[in-house]
């Protein structure tokens, strides 16, 4: 994640931050929370920091833009929507609680080995805004027990696993 990362020594970052909303790093003294209308993924820090790693790393040309919900991109972070519909993300009751979880037709890799709980990576943004009223600043997120859950954009404890859309023609053949 480079300047992107939360710290020295973490793979993770928050969503995003701006001059009224942000933790106490990348340049700022102390914790700021008034993060109304924060939580979008064509704002935020994530969608610059995927973005520039895909352009540090040569591979735009290599990469086709899918639109998602009526916006084009070449690297993304998966929707909610994905996770229900493609992955066997669903509501679930468990006891007194109620919530999105993963069901056995889920693949494990989408809840499970992304960064091996190393450098604080338990769990991985995606670019849903979380829709309540009330938190203007929050987004859906998934963790490592296959839960799908939201939090503040401040929160730096989010990893990011990009989607990116590849050109067939990029793949090398294999032998």
């Amino acid at each position: 994640l480079g300047t992107y990362a939360y710290g020295s020594g973490y793979d993770t970052m928050e969503f995003t931050w701006t001059s009224t909303c942000h933790n106490d790093n990348h340049g700022y003294s102390e914790q700021q929370y008034y993060c109304d209308n924060t939580n979008s993924y064509a704002t935020s820090k994530v969608k610059e920091a995927v973005e520039a790693y895909a352009t540090s790393k040569g591979m735009t040309n290599d990469l086709t833009e899918v639109s998602v919900g009526g916006t084009n991109y070449k690297i993304r972070l998966i929707t909610k929507d994905e996770l229900e519909t493609n992955l066997g993300f669903e509501e679930q009751v468990i006891g007194i609680w109620t919530g999105i979880k993963n069901t056995e037709l889920t693949p494990t890799w989408v809840y499970t080995n992304f960064g091996e709980n190393q450098n604080s990576v338990y769990w991985y943004w995606t670019m849903t805004p979380y829709a309540n009223a009330s938190s203007a600043s929050s987004v859906w997120y998934v963790n490592s027990d296959g839960y799908l859950n939201n939090n503040n954009v401040i929160n730096y404890y989010y990893g990011v696993r990009p989607v990116i859309n590849l050109y067939k023609s990029a793949i090398p053949p294999q032998s």
